[in-house]
């Protein structure tokens, strides 16, 4: 008598999942955004957009074990936050908002996930659809940094 695979056993994850949306004790349904949700995307600087993307690239690809494949990803979204304008003090009410939609983009997919933040203060939908594309691509064991531009110091 075989057992069936656990669908959320992270062991067993392809490395091409990272357009599934992660585990959830809540139904498997699309994602959508509420009416609030979207309106707080779009009241939040570029910057903090960025960095909701860089937590979710960083957290994806430890999930898949692609962290070491999506480090030139992730250094891309620092240099994209280091051209908005200068760095500001989030309020907490900002901070809150951006705790809540990290939870939603958590169980999103990758595609939904992009599509959401195009609707956002993101002046480059070229490189979102970039993003979602290095994202889709990564495989394990397929990190080649030899001829990446690295930074002298990278803070995640």
């Amino acid at each position: 008598m075989q057992q069936a695979a656990n669908p959320w056993d992270l062991s067993a994850r392809s490395a091409s999942s990272m357009d599934e949306p992660q585990p959830s004790s809540r139904s498997m349904n699309k994602v959508k955004p509420d009416k609030m949700q979207r309106a707080a995307m779009q009241s939040l600087a570029e910057a903090d957009v960025l960095q909701l993307l860089l937590q979710q690239v960083f957290e994806r690809a430890s999930l898949d074990g692609v962290l070491i494949e999506s480090f030139y990803l992730q250094q891309q979204i620092h240099w994209e936050i280091e051209k908005c304008s200068s760095p500001r003090l989030s309020s907490p009410k900002t901070m809150r908002t951006m705790r809540n939609l990290h939870k939603l983009l958590t169980r999103m997919s990758l595609k939904r996930m992009i599509q959401f933040i195009q609707h956002s203060p993101v002046r480059d939908h070229s490189f979102l659809d970039d993003v979602q594309t290095q994202m889709a691509s990564l495989r394990a064991g397929t990190s080649d940094l030899s001829g990446v531009r690295l930074a002298k110091s990278v803070w995640l």
